[in-house]
């Protein structure tokens, strides 16, 4: 194998959630409701909307994050004004177990008293969901802080796929959550991912991918450009390094800075562009990655973790300080890799460190 790498500097790009918090969705605006609780807003509505649901349930839904006000996160007691527009996915009875509390390994790539910064590693849930209601990283964040359970997803700012690993912040005070939500939501928080992508995709340097997102109309676990319900998604590619085989193109390694946050959204623009994640099973190539197996072993053990994308440097305002704090992730793959420090992924992106 040999390496060629070129390093430069310039814009942005996007990685979301791990899937939405259902597939139905109920929505009312708030006119004749000022002054009443969320939580007991959502109860009646649901009732008369034919929905016998207890108020615990709904509180628990809230939690969740399974409840949106005005498209963001709340808490079952917040007082309604009259001019909010709230949606809600209705769960099932398993969701009661979301918020049971399990044994973790956490990985800390920061901690104070306002926020942590966990390294997740490929494989774990972030948030429970159908078919993942235990064992998730908001369970394990219970185990290790049980207060977490008073806020909304335990505190958990944003997401990552199941198999993308790396760094995710997560608010430990209700006030420091609110900050760090409001941060993530002006695009003050810069998030910057590696990728491993088939063929020589030195070409993509610098490109910026501006496509509205949404629910393939097709398939329901995949999302699609201009999709159902598409919102705009806008992303940033930078070229830092290719290894090639003497017979063939081998792979790239790509740096990602996030914009907006959808979900699947560094996959589904990549694959709209020709660029696709060494072991993505749903937007990648299988027959590259059978080939790529072949020709080095090595990369046998990446392919079962899933799409190769690690979220490598988050940069953020303080929630209580208000100073820029920059986390750093090295990515730690089965396969020897030409990772760039912290310094040279900052410096791509124009970020201080």
């Amino acid at each position: 194998m040999h390496f060629s790498a070129d390093q430069t500097a310039d814009q942005d790009l996007t990685e979301g959630r791990d899937g939405e918090p259902g597939s139905r969705v109920l929505q009312w605006t708030t006119e004749a409701a000022a002054g009443l609780r969320l939580d007991r807003f959502l109860t009646d509505r649901l009732r008369q909307a034919g929905e016998v649901v207890s108020r615990t349930r709904v509180q628990d839904w809230i939690r969740l994050g399974a409840v949106r006000v005005n498209d963001g996160l709340s808490s079952a007691s917040q007082k309604l004004s009259g001019r909010e527009t709230v949606e809600v996915w209705p769960q099932p009875l398993e969701a009661s177990t979301a918020f049971s509390p399990d044994p973790m390994d956490l990985q800390f790539a920061y901690l104070d008293e306002q926020l942590v910064v966990v390294d997740k590693p490929a494989g774990r849930v972030v948030h429970p969901a159908p078919g993942h209601w235990r064992g998730t990283l908001m369970n394990g964040l219970l185990h290790w802080r049980p207060e977490l359970a008073a806020l909304p997803r335990a505190g958990i700012v944003h997401r990552l796929d199941r198999d993308t690993s790396g760094l995710l912040m997560v608010g430990l005070q209700h006030e420091s959550l609110m900050h760090l939500q409001q941060a993530l939501a002006a695009r003050q928080t810069h998030r910057v991912y590696l990728a491993l992508v088939h063929g020589d995709a030195s070409r993509f340097d610098g490109i910026t991918i501006n496509k509205p997102i949404g629910r393939d109309p097709v398939s329901r676990v995949r999302m699609a450009c201009d999709g159902l319900a598409a919102k705009p998604a806008t992303t940033a590619v930078r070229f830092l390094s290719r290894a090639s085989f003497a017979d063939a193109q081998g792979f790239s390694l790509l740096s990602c800075k996030l914009d907006t946050g959808r979900t699947h959204q560094i996959r589904v623009h990549l694959a709209s562009q020709g660029i696709y994640l060494v072991g993505d099973p749903l937007y990648g190539k299988s027959a590259a990655d059978r080939a790529l197996a072949q020709r080095d072993p090595q990369f046998e053990a990446l392919l079962l973790q899933g799409q190769a994308l690690h979220a490598s440097l988050l940069q953020f305002p303080h929630p209580v300080s208000g100073k820029q704090l920059s986390v750093f992730s090295a990515w730690k793959a089965e396969v020897d890799l030409p990772l760039p420090m912290a310094q040279t992924l900052a410096a791509l992106w124009g970020l201080s460190l």
